[in-house]
């Protein structure tokens, strides 16, 4: 990690640890934005509410997968927005 990333994870309180951001790049995010980002994944294909984007996070796309977050290393749930829009057959 960075010096400027360790010091801003330090100092704000708004950091990840090094496996959330690598599985960040394999496309799963904590619910907050895999929503925004399964919405408008899905977006030429089907028109979703940010509240079937949630149910479709939580029974496909939950891996069980969790990683620490924040100053006081809390723990974030993480689902898998590409194994959503695979089994929607988008991707």
């Amino acid at each position: 990690m960075s010096e400027l990333k360790i010091m801003h994870y330090i100092y704000k309180g708004q950091g990840k640890s090094d496996n959330a951001l690598s599985v960040e790049d394999r496309g799963s995010y904590p619910m907050t934005h895999a929503i925004p980002k399964l919405i408008e994944g899905a977006k030429p294909y089907y028109k979703l509410t940010r509240k079937v984007a949630k149910r479709l996070l939580l029974e496909l796309g939950n891996t069980g997968e969790w990683h620490h977050t924040g100053l006081y290393g809390k723990r974030t749930n993480y689902y898998n927005v590409k194994m959503v829009l695979r089994k929607l057959n988008i991707r």
